[in-house]
């Protein structure tokens, strides 16, 4: 005689094997007795189990930042089940599927020399039931390609402004403008360190002379722009010197003259130099002119 859940059913006559349809998420126990010619009852013998139809589920912890520019790879996962500990659950994990199927795996899973590209990981968790669980995934994208710079706005070569302001523009390969980062640096044969900068970079106060200024590009991945963009100028406040070699006698009874000049500088030589004349000032003002005038 079996029966099932007791008190749910009664005893029943039965033969072995005793088989069961359809049975319902949760514990169970059989039981069994038998019985001989002269009517004698046994001891019964049971078995217990649990019918479990829940799936583990899987979860990934910590992975790789996406975009990154490291080919290896480590990622954290675990798991949580209706009745199984997470030491009680195994995994199988995949990476770049179909490239590869599923494996036995265990935390972390690490990979070395991934390619450039995109990659995708997945993981799934099983319990001692048999119960495969949907997988968790982490992708990201490996970027080994460097960031091009390029340096917009710039003061005038040579200037009498001190200040300076720099537009800064980049292009990468997966990131758009908005997403680099900049870092610049001046004067750079100072050893000036770099430093985090955003368009429009503005220098104030510069001192008279010879300037650098460069300027570098960051995409999310972390990669540098190896070949800096830089802009090289000269402030220059001293003014040029006029001189004039000739002119008429004075007095003179010459209704009509002709004046020779010249000039210096401390950048400029003489052909570099635009001159500007006036006559009885101020009767004319200030025109461009050359020398006879």
């Amino acid at each position: 005689q079996c029966r099932l859940d007791a008190p749910a059913s009664d005893w029943a006559p039965c033969s072995s094997p005793q088989a069961y349809e359809h049975l319902a998420e949760g514990e169970h126990t059989f039981e069994v007795r038998a019985l001989d010619r002269a009517g004698n009852v046994g001891e019964p013998a049971e078995h217990a189990w649990t019918v479990d139809l829940t799936a583990p589920e899987s979860e990934i912890a910590s992975g790789p930042a996406d975009p990154t520019n490291e080919t290896a790879a480590s990622l954290a996962f675990g798991g949580s089940d209706n009745l199984d500990q997470l030491s009680q659950l195994s995994f199988q994990c995949r990476l770049d599927h179909p490239a590869s199927d599923w494996a036995p795996c265990s935390s972390p899973q690490s990979y070395e020399l991934l390619a450039a590209g995109r990659h995708s990981f997945q993981v799934r968790a099983t319990d001692r039931a048999g119960n495969v669980g949907a997988p968790a995934e982490h992708a990201w994208t490996i970027d080994l390609t460097d960031p091009e710079t390029a340096i917009q706005e710039r003061p005038a070569d040579p200037t009498n402004t001190s200040s300076a302001s720099f537009g800064l523009a980049g292009s990468d390969n997966l990131d758009e403008l908005g997403q680099l980062s900049f870092e610049c640096r001046l004067d750079s044969a100072l050893e000036t360190a770099w430093a985090d900068c955003s368009s429009p970079k503005e220098y104030a106060d510069l001192a008279e002379g010879g300037h650098s200024f460069q300027l570098r590009a960051i995409d999310r991945a972390g990669n540098v722009d190896e070949s800096p963009d830089s802009y090289s100028w000269t402030i220059d406040l001293t003014a040029p010197v006029a001189s004039i070699t000739a002119g008429p006698a004075d007095p003179t009874n010459e209704t009509a003259a002709s004046l020779s000049f010249t000039g210096s500088d401390n950048l400029d030589a003489l052909a570099q130099l635009s001159f500007q004349c006036r006559l009885d000032a101020p009767a004319s003002d200030w025109a461009p002119c050359s020398s006879p005038q």
